[in-house]
């Protein structure tokens, strides 16, 4: 009688033992009775997954609308330039404006317009020391780059484009001022001082 309640109770610790390990095995990996022991992938709530959505859609949308807004001020403040039938000019300036990260990190438009101007004379400024590395050979490419700065110039503030053309070179801004039309270059020659006009209006 002994040996049957000690088997008994040996009996039921295994069954309990067994089924533990079966229930835990079974809650960790996909399919123990199938031998398929791949972790099964952690359960998130519905109202986890919900709360996640919207904290994600809202930074997100948070970020477009910020980006969107800068963007348009942007662009409405450089419409002048549309408004003087500069099509051409306008999209170019556009074009050269910082990519959205730059503009996620911009405080005003103006900020805005002075970096897109900068970025405007670096580029023209690398393409002059172009011309004057490669002399005669690249007259073409140069003439072809005086013509889209003159365009860009004459559709740009008169006392900002002085600005930029008075760090050129004297042949270079000579070369500019020349392309333009009258009107416009005696604007910018007016916010230059005495001696850049002299230099700018003497026969080479």
């Amino acid at each position: 009688m002994k040996k049957i309640v000690v088997y008994i109770f040996a009996f039921i610790i295994a069954f309990v033992s067994t089924t533990g390990l079966v229930y835990v095995l079974n809650d960790n990996f996909i399919n123990i009775f199938k031998f398929d022991f791949n972790k099964k992938a952690k359960k998130v709530s519905i109202a986890e997954k919900e709360k996640m959505s919207f904290e994600n859609a809202s930074i997100e949308e948070y970020t477009k609308k910020i980006i969107s807004e800068i963007k348009n001020e942007l662009i409405d403040s450089l419409s002048n330039f549309k408004n003087t039938g500069q099509d051409t000019v306008y999209k170019e300036i556009v074009k050269i404006v910082p990519d959205q990260k730059l503009l996620d990190s911009l405080e005003t438009v103006s900020e805005a317009k002075e970096i897109a101007e900068n970025n405007m004379a670096k580029k023209s400024k690398e393409l002059e020391e172009l011309r004057e590395a490669l002399g005669t050979n690249n007259k073409k490419e140069y003439n072809d780059w005086v013509a889209a700065t003159v365009k860009l110039y004459e559709a740009m503030d008169s006392k900002r484009a002085a600005k930029i053309i008075s760090n050129y070179s004297d042949n270079v801004a000579r070369d500019i001022i020349y392309k333009m039309k009258n009107k416009k270059a005696a604007e910018i020659l007016s916010n230059l001082n005495s001696e850049q006009i002299v230099k700018l209006t003497q026969a080479k």
